[in-house]
């Protein structure tokens, strides 16, 4: 992954525990505490560098709330949004493209093109 190749971790990694507790019914005996995770984001993004949003699709109250703190906190974030995505990701998110909010659209080709672009940019 590209954010490991140049050096850098990821400050909240839970991508995967939620895919796979998504995809095993079983998992889901033991539901995660949303509570205390939605409590820990505001501190997670405030001790970033930067945040990477990925905002293609349907609305998500999760990911606008994630970038509404990083805005707040004035912390360089990439809005991805896929070529050509259906439904469209709206014009409220072009509204973003300035400052320290960057919009881009990618596709499977060019994904990582754009997220190293990104993090060289605000490297220290």
């Amino acid at each position: 992954m590209i954010i490991y190749e140049r050096g850098h971790s990821l400050s909240d990694n839970w991508i995967e525990p939620q895919y796979f507790m998504h995809t095993n019914p079983a998992a889901y005996k033991n539901k995660p505490e949303w509570d205390i995770i939605c409590r820990e984001v505001a501190y997670t993004i405030e001790r970033a560098d930067v945040l990477i949003a990925e905002a293609s699709s349907y609305s998500s109250f999760g990911v606008g709330y994630q970038v509404a703190i990083a805005q707040q906190k004035d912390k360089p974030t990439l809005l991805l949004t896929k070529t050509k995505s259906t439904p469209p990701y709206g014009a409220y998110i072009d509204g973003l493209n300035y400052g320290s909010m960057i919009r881009r659209e990618y596709n499977n080709h060019n994904l990582e093109v754009k997220v190293r672009d990104f993090i060289k940019t605000h490297e220290g």
